[in-house]
């Protein structure tokens, strides 16, 4: 799973435990498997439903205040998603942990939840 960034986003803080949000993507420092992600919608249009082919299997799960799981058994991966309008276009924000599908989704969703506190950022409704 990745997001095209086609901006800068200096402007947005990045969570405690990532490195800047420039570019619109943030390594975890302690663990360089786990992303922080920020990408157009429009390149994303399909991100929030269930999905599976040769490539992908894809389950999405509503956790709470618009915030969703997402875990993927053959990409080896798992985390959470939102999608926020940011200067008027709609950006899909993910915590993605590319080592596996039995992530520490709590945590992330305390992440992702930090992020849009420091931001300022309501997640829209799907």
């Amino acid at each position: 799973m990745g997001a095209v960034c086609a901006t800068q986003y200096d402007n947005l803080k990045a969570p405690a435990g990532y490195e800047t949000m420039a570019a619109g993507i943030s390594e975890k420092l302690d663990n360089h498997d786990v992303y922080f992600y920020v990408g157009e919608m429009e390149f994303n249009k399909d991100i929030f439903e269930n999905k599976t082919d040769d490539y992908t299997n894809q389950v999405v799960t509503p956790l709470e205040d618009n915030i969703y799981k997402f875990v993927d058994s053959k990409l080896s991966s798992c985390g959470v998603q939102e999608k926020v309008k940011l200067d008027g276009k709609e950006y899909l924000i993910s915590i993605v942990d590319e080592q596996g599908a039995d992530g520490d989704i709590d945590s992330y969703l305390t992440t992702m939840k930090e992020f849009n506190k420091i931001n300022n950022l309501i997640p829209m409704t799907i």
